[in-house]
């Protein structure tokens, strides 16, 4: 028996998986191909399901459609072949910013892309400004070059042997200065130095059931000052309106108003950052702003037990690329719509973008000139569907589906599958199949928790420690005026003691703040197990 077929012969899969692909005569015959291939289990096929929006009449339409297709796309099971397209989608990529990088290096002077690049190219230079004369470098969440996804903690990062890459030595001096960098001058009572390494190494992260996501991981060193400058350049996208803390809000209500009204087109780009080639970002900033990311970049990936030298300028994983990408892409917006004269609002997330109907071609034209492809499964110029920064809008309405990541074999992760359903029944026109559909694959979620569990309800604000319920206030109780309601929440936490590691690195954590004084570090995916509670609510 494969994943798939033990995933479907769950009981609560199964329960909700028949519930949810209960044939309606009328519904659209892509729906129904669905529900056939979602009963059957064959994720792989349905996920390829990929038809326009505007093949739907009504946004009730659309929904019943994607909440079949979407339910359990992105279920986190183990599939090898899943790696196997994220190595290939990595070689792939770098193909094509050779390409790139081919193709922009040998720009006509004159020609009309020259120009176009220019006008990105100043709009870039106000932006950056001056490099920053001091960048405060800081630990991010995830693992670093010399340690593993464990042990991602900012102890384990401070306890192991630093990692770098040669051209970056230029911030050893800072970095020698800092609490990290003072305990490792006294470590065992000896000087320890980092270590340099070509560059970054490959791995995968969850993305959906039939393909993972390539990421690299950087050198300690590397990625601690890539944050700091990536916080810099935030600040300054901010100046111009690009949010890039909060805009996400400010993308869907954008999002949904251009479903309305037509008026603004979003745009989604595939693999985005690993797109990003070395030419462009050396045609579009600032030579001292190119210089110092060139010093912070890794030029090489550690992929499949060899160096491979890199051709886009830098990925997933590295601390500013996010930023950089939005830098890029927004000056290159601002570039079409000054070649044409015209000055309309533009939104940039990462590669979420949204721009002016009327400049949208040209907006892609350039794009796919730099070496980027739009995703024409989120791309959305006309009709009355849009979507950006999870925000799915068809004609207004929220029709955003649920996807469950975590197999609901536990109560955690059931009711949060409950949740995910009960959301999408309050996104349904009451009395449709859809409607009665999705409240029955709620019941047989709740069906299945133990009996003393399925008083744990309480409002949406809580998240899935509760269970969400119309008559949410009917199950709390009030205590020297505090509300309070049954939840189901972490009881036991992991922490990992002090003692494992060398009184400078606690030292170090005490003064960034990290860590509890007595227990010590808590790593991710902490919870060890959960217990019944009440949680206060007002």
């Amino acid at each position: 028996m494969n994943q798939l077929d033990g995933f479907f012969s769950d009981r609560v899969v199964r329960g909700v998986v028949l519930a949810l692909t209960r044939d309606d005569k009328h519904e659209p015959e892509i729906t129904r191909l669905a529900k056939s291939l979602l009963r059957d289990g064959r994720l792989g096929e349905l996920s390829e399901l990929n038809p326009s929006p505007d093949t739907f009449d009504t946004a009730q339409d659309y929904l019943g459609f994607v909440v079949v297709r979407d339910l359990f796309r992105k279920i986190d099971l183990p599939n090898p072949s899943a790696v196997q397209a994220a190595e290939e989608a990595f070689l792939e990529n770098e193909k094509t910013c050779f390409s790139s990088n081919f193709r922009l290096s040998r720009l006509d002077d004159n020609s009309f892309l020259r120009r176009l690049l220019e006008m990105a190219s100043r709009h870039c230079h106000r932006i950056l400004g001056s490099i920053p004369l001091y960048v405060n470098g800081r630990h991010g969440p995830g693992a670093v070059f010399e340690t593993s996804y464990g042990r991602s903690t900012v102890a384990d990062k401070q306890q192991e042997v630093p990692t770098m890459t040669a051209r970056a030595d230029i911030f050893l001096p800072h970095w020698s200065e800092t609490a990290w960098g003072r305990s490792m001058s006294f470590r065992d009572y000896r000087s320890i130095d980092p270590v340099v390494v070509p560059g970054n190494r490959f791995t995968t992260v969850p993305k959906d059931f039939s393909k993972r996501r390539g990421i690299c991981i950087e050198p300690s060193i590397n990625v601690f000052y890539q944050l700091g400058v990536g916080r810099v350049m935030r600040a300054k996208l901010a100046k111009e309106g690009i949010d890039l803390n909060g805009g996400q809000a400010t993308h869907k209500a954008a999002a949904q108003k251009a479903s309305m009204l037509g008026d603004y087109s979003t745009i989604d780009l595939s693999n985005a950052s690993d797109n990003v080639c070395e030419e462009l970002v050396k045609l579009l900033l600032p030579p001292d702003w190119f210089e110092l990311l060139s010093a912070l970049r890794s030029s090489h990936t550690l992929f499949r037990g060899r160096w491979h030298r890199l051709e886009k300028f830098s990925s997933m994983g590295n601390g500013f690329t996010f930023e950089l990408e939005t830098l890029i892409f927004y000056c290159l917006i601002l570039a079409v719509q000054e070649f044409s004269s015209v000055q309309h609002r533009v939104l940039v997330y990462g590669d979420d973008i949204i721009v002016h109907e009327s400049v949208s071609e040209q907006v892609i034209m350039l794009l796919e000139f730099c070496g980027f492809t739009p995703n024409l499964k989120k791309t959305f110029v006309k009709g009355p569907f849009r979507e950006s920064c999870g925000g799915d809008y068809f004609w207004g309405a929220d029709v955003r589906p649920h996807f469950q990541k975590r197999p609901p074999y536990d109560p955690e992760s059931i009711i949060s599958l409950a949740n995910g359903l009960y959301r999408l029944h309050g996104k349904c026109a009451p009395n449709t199949l859809l409607h009665r559909n999705l409240g029955l694959a709620r019941v047989r979620c709740l069906e299945s928790l133990p009996v003393h569990l399925r008083r744990c309800v309480g409002p949406e604000v809580l998240g899935d420690i509760v269970i969400h319920d119309d008559n949410w206030e009917t199950y709390g109780v009030t205590e020297n005026s505090v509300r309070r309601f049954r939840c189901y929440k972490p009881a036991r936490m992991r922490y990992v003691s002090w003692k494992y590691y060398d009184p400078t690195v606690v030292l170090a954590c005490a003064l960034l703040g990290v860590g509890d004084g007595t227990r010590g570090l808590t790593p991710r995916n902490a919870v060890l197990g959960y217990k019944v509670g009440w949680v206060s609510y007002s």
